[in-house]
């Protein structure tokens, strides 16, 4: 009996494998098996809305919100991950088939699976009443194809089945996987609250400011980083339900984010609460999207950020080779300079000086100026000097035009230490005494050659 079973069964396999090769193969409508069919011909940027629904009863239904905005509406509202699906609209948008048939009357619909479609993916696209569809049939063992039909067309096509398993994927993978979905260069303002301390950065003519406190220059490449870190928050896990635990964590966040992005009037705020019971993840939201989820907890210490560490180490904003003006002004005596066709001279006329060696004492004193970096910053109103304190250096430096920046260097009277302030958003800074000696010895050296 069981012999007779498998004859039965080896009969059927290949009299199926014969039908397809018959009824099918030799059915192609093209005269030329290398030659490709369009099947849609669509402008991915004009669906409005797109749904997906499978055999087995899933159904994911999507809609475009902005221009680089879907949202997921079936099974649950949430946000979607626009990259993945404009990369499967794109897909679907431009569908090419290798071989085309029209079936006759008498094959099996069983046969190419469209009494009970794998899936069925219907597209709306903008200012159309009527829908495109496209349903999925079986799959095709040869050259690894899956058969398609768009709309009521009788034509079945063969096309790869990498474009089926490109949108038959879990859901999750459909949904938005980072927090903040925002390029970086759309921020231009953050926010950062931990407990009572408030760090407030602001984008101010290309450059970034610390406003609060402050208001200071930052380090541009440090802003980088954190405006990365913000921007680059995934998401581990997603908690479609009401989680009081979650509420909970929430209700007293441990870190609020706001972020200003450009043509936005309200700014999109993050939510980072307490650490689950494993302490691997931490409970985030935004303030936009009712919906918790779960954060790596190590993406806190990003933010954990001193604004004091982001103020800009270098008291001066430009490379040396962008100066062409520089002022010395020390106890004694006041000199100018100025750099015209690549040679640096005195601003007021000095015949028979050796412009060579004063030009490469002006560069080097440059160098050493504008790779300074300081550490020592004042932030408790002890940084300024007191006035009758006479100032050890006073260096003025012009790209040209009206603009300028200006260095001082002196000593405290009641401890000593030696100052350095500018005139371009840097709080004061303490510096050594070897720096404050070189810098002054420089610039003695160079006022000694125009003597």
């Amino acid at each position: 009996m069981k012999v007779r079973h498998t004859l039965v069964l080896l009969f059927l396999c290949l009299a199926l494998g014969a039908y397809v090769y018959f009824f099918e193969i030799k059915k192609v409508t093209t005269s030329d098996d290398t030659s490709i069919t369009v099947v849609t011909e669509l402008d991915p940027d004009q669906i409005d809305k797109c749904s997906f629904a499978f055999d087995d009863g899933r159904l994911y239904e999507f809609e475009r919100k902005t221009v680089t905005r879907f949202e997921l509406r079936q099974p649950i509202t949430a946000r979607a991950d626009f990259d993945q699906i404009s990369r499967i609209l794109a897909s679907l948008s431009k569908i090419e088939a290798h071989r085309s048939l029209e079936p006759e009357q008498q094959h099996d619909p069983l046969l190419f699976g469209f009494e009970q479609p794998r899936a069925t993916v219907t597209l709306w696209l903008h200012d159309q009443e009527k829908p495109v569809t496209l349903r999925f049939g079986a799959a095709n063992p040869i050259k690894y194809s899956i058969y398609l039909r768009k709309d009521d067309d009788a034509t079945i096509y063969a096309v790869g089945e990498y474009l089926f398993n490109s949108f038959n994927i879990d859901l999750n993978h459909f949904r938005e996987q980072i927090l903040l979905p925002k390029p970086e260069a759309d921020i231009t303002g953050l926010t950062i609250t931990l407990g009572p301390e408030t760090s407030e950065f602001r984008q101010i003519d290309n450059a970034w400011r610390l406003i609060s406190p402050g208001p200071y220059r930052v380090s541009q490449t440090h802003m980088s980083e954190l405006i990365s870190s913000v921007s680059e928050i995934r998401i581990s896990s997603f908690l479609d339900k009401a989680d009081p635990v979650a509420e909970r964590a929430l209700a007293q966040p441990v870190a609020l984010v706001s972020v200003e992005l450009k043509n936005r009037e309200t700014p999109e705020i993050m939510l980072i609460g307490q650490t689950t019971s494993d302490q691997l993840n931490r409970y985030a939201r935004l303030a936009s999207d009712p919906l918790p989820v779960l954060i790596n907890a190590d993406y806190l210490a990003a933010l954990m950020v001193d604004p004091k560490t982001m103020i800009d180490p270098k008291p001066l904003t430009r490379y040396k080779s962008e100066y062409s003006k520089l002022s010395i002004t020390t106890k004694d005596a006041a000199c100018s300079f100025e750099r015209v066709e690549e040679t640096w001279r005195p601003s007021d006329s000095k015949p028979a000086l050796d412009l060579t060696e004063l030009g490469h004492k002006i560069e080097a004193f440059l160098t050493v100026l504008t790779e300074l970096t300081l550490d020592g910053f004042r932030f408790d109103g002890a940084g300024g000097l007191p006035l009758d304190q006479p100032v050890m250096l006073r260096l003025t430096l012009s790209p040209g035009a009206d603009l300028s920046e200006t260095v001082t260097i002196g000593q405290n009277s009641s401890d000593k230490s030696y100052r350095l302030w500018t005139d371009n958003d840097l709080p004061p800074a303490d510096i050594s005494a070897e720096t404050a000696q070189t810098l002054l010895e420089q610039a003695q050296s160079i006022m000694n050659i125009v003597k």
